[in-house]
């Protein structure tokens, strides 16, 4: 009897059963642990792209239209075109991430912020496994992400084209020319984003006249008066357009003087022109979409930047040369251009509205322009 004891006690088969179950139900709780974690860690990365979309589409709208509630709507859409993990009442599945007017706040002028959410208390938790085994019932998978971004208006830019048309001005006889004493206002009487899509045609000035009509643009030497020395010359101006981008290390705002090249530059613009047209052959403005279609690049080419100027001060005369003072930067698809015959140096483009990351801030923030940019801040 004592030998069969002592070999029962010595036999150690049933504390290793005991202890493989022990470690397998540990191993079960880490690799559920796991599954946990992970879910975590993929419910905040899409939650985080929820609200930085919403963020960034309230900013562009608020930028465009002045009107939070608009902004807000924006932002709630923009959400919501994101999936996240939530709880179906049997597991997991991606639904769209839902966002209220709560959850959308101006905490200070030209910012917005955005928070989403997958908590028990908006009614959209993820669930938690873990949770689930050691509580009955338990889903409370609780997560919210937040964002803000604004936006600041840009007066200027890099990279523009050598030429420079007029703001628009209040023509008050009709004449299609600026006459002393008409009105002009930048924001009253000048382009805007309001005008979206608006073809403009524009018509090769005389450097050496005064005079000029609503389309007219001269063609204009860069740096600015103001910021260096402007190179002039028939090839220089040419390279402006067939090289793009030819010097990047200035930006043109308003206040600066552009010098003009004397003459019409014919030869020079129609070839700088056919270089634009040729750069982006198959692009095409879409008056439906407001966009342009059919380029063979991210950004056609053929969207350009141009100086317009201030037409109440016109073409002065400086230190041996001619100039204008420039009012605001314009954003234009080049449509088509005539480069030879009656109406060379002819171009008819769309106005363009462009977010400038490359852009000179504007000073006074409180008095916008119609180029602005974007960024989160949180």
């Amino acid at each position: 009897m004592k030998r069969a004891i002592n070999k029962l006690y010595r036999d150690e088969r049933g504390v290793v059963v005991v202890m493989i179950g022990a470690l397998l139900a540990l191993l079960l709780v880490f690799a559920v642990y796991a599954i946990d974690a992970s879910q975590m860690m993929l419910v905040r990365t899409q939650l985080q792209n929820a609200a930085d979309a919403g963020a960034l589409a309230g900013a562009v709208k608020g930028a465009l239209t002045g009107d939070s509630a608009q902004a807000q709507g924006e932002a709630i859409l923009a959400a919501g075109a994101n999936r996240a993990l939530r709880d179906s009442g049997g597991g997991n599945v991606m639904d769209p991430v839902v966002i209220t007017d709560a959850d959308v706040t101006f905490p200070q002028a030209r910012r917005i912020e955005v928070t989403t959410h997958r908590t028990e208390a908006t009614g959209d938790p993820f669930m938690n496994y873990v949770l689930r085994i050691f509580s009955q019932g338990a889903t409370a998978g609780q997560m919210t992400a937040r964002a803000a971004a604004d936006y600041l208006w840009v007066c200027g830019g890099k990279c523009l084209e050598p030429w420079a048309p007029p703001d628009r001005w209040a023509d008050a006889n009709g004449n299609g020319k600026y006459d002393a004493g008409e009105y002009y206002d930048p924001v009253a009487t000048g382009y805007t984003d309001a005008d979206l899509g608006t073809e403009i045609t524009f018509i090769l000035g005389n450097g050496d006249s005064a005079g000029f009509g609503e389309f007219d643009y001269y063609s204009v030497d860069f740096p600015p008066v103001n910021k260096g020395n402007p190179i002039s010359g028939a090839k220089r101006y040419e390279d402006w357009m067939c090289l793009p981008c030819l010097d990047n290390s200035f930006v043109v705002e308003p206040g600066d003087y552009l010098r003009v090249e004397p003459g019409k530059q014919k030869g020079p613009n129609a070839k700088g022109l056919k270089c634009i047209m040729d750069s982006d052959p198959g692009a095409q403005w879409d008056a439906a979409s407001g966009t342009v279609i059919n380029s063979a690049y991210p950004k056609s080419p053929r969207i350009v930047k141009c100086a317009l100027f201030d037409p109440s001060i016109g073409l002065q005369s400086y230190g041996g040369g001619k100039e204008v003072t420039i009012r605001k930067i314009m954003v234009v698809f080049i449509e088509s251009v005539q480069t030879s015959g009656k109406n060379n140096g002819q171009i008819v483009g769309r106005f363009m509205r462009l977010n400038e990351p490359d852009g000179a801030v504007c000073a006074n923030q409180a008095d916008p322009s119609f180029l602005f940019k974007t960024r989160l801040t949180e």
